[in-house]
């Protein structure tokens, strides 16, 4: 997050896109027992907890549900899976209090509708702050991308962590360069196939870029350039999406962490 008073904090959240209320009680208690759980454990991202949703839910008892009773509440309905136990009265008394209130502060509900998802700014906008941010400190947009590919890299499963990754990093570049068209491969950390090919249309000589990404900052490794890089040809999508094989410049993104030269 950035701006005061929640500058540089990490936050976790559960998002509901629902058109009605459904479940949405049981599962909102099943969240708050899981943020106790994150803030006991000193979760990094424990700093804020937001559940989202498109449709309000238990709306009696709206003004209660941030409240440390409903955390409590919640705990207690999960004191099994947290305490180990299933007698109520036993949980009470494991139960930390002055942890729930904690919880309870750091809560968020937010309620949307789906009018406000046209809501965003212009991408010509878009990289103009972006370019303001580079000129003041470059690390402040570094830092957003660095936690986008760090969570994308925390996925279980393979195949949304490597479309996470690219994800970040293609939103990244469009940012900066709303004029760039971005095309995604199906590789990922390919010897000699990019990962993803930048284009500018409206130049009068098309011009590209391969980006590869690698997951590791080891100097060794990244001098060790296979000959395929090297300026041999390299296979690169064409305006069809299949590939053609084509001189092109190269630039190289390194994992988070990494020093970039």
């Amino acid at each position: 997050m950035r701006g005061e008073p929640y500058h540089r904090d990490a936050f976790c959240a559960e998002i509901k896109n629902y058109s009605q209320p459904g479940d949405q009680g049981v599962q909102f208690d099943a969240f708050l027992a899981k943020c106790y759980v994150a803030a006991q454990a000193g979760h990094h991202l424990s700093d804020h907890f937001m559940w989202i949703t498109w449709a309000p839910f238990r709306a009696n008892s709206r003004s209660t549900l941030q409240s440390p009773e409903q955390v409590e509440f919640a705990v207690l309905q999960n004191c099994e899976r947290i305490f180990g136990t299933a007698d109520v009265d036993q949980a009470r008394e494991k139960l930390d209090r002055a942890l729930a209130r904690s919880v309870a502060e750091r809560l968020w509900l937010i309620v949307l509708s789906e009018k406000q998802e046209t809501l965003v700014p212009l991408r010509d906008w878009e990289a103009i702050v972006a370019a303001e941010l580079t000129r003041r400190g470059g690390w402040l947009v570094v830092n957003i991308v660095e936690q986008s590919i760090a969570q994308a890299m925390s996925q279980p499963d393979d195949r949304a962590m490597v479309n996470g990754i690219k994800s970040a990093v293609a939103s990244h570049l469009r940012r900066l360069d709303p004029h760039a068209t971005v095309t995604l491969t199906e590789f990922f950390n390919h010897t000699y196939v990019p990962d993803m090919v930048v284009q500018w249309p409206n130049q009068s000589s098309t011009l590209r870029r391969f980006i590869y990404l690698r997951t590791t900052s080891n100097q060794d490794e990244l001098r060790a350039v296979p000959p395929g890089i090297a300026g041999q040809p390299l296979a690169a999508p064409d305006a069809s999406g299949q590939f053609c094989r084509s001189q092109a410049s190269m630039s190289w993104l390194l994992n988070p962490g990494a020093n970039f030269r």
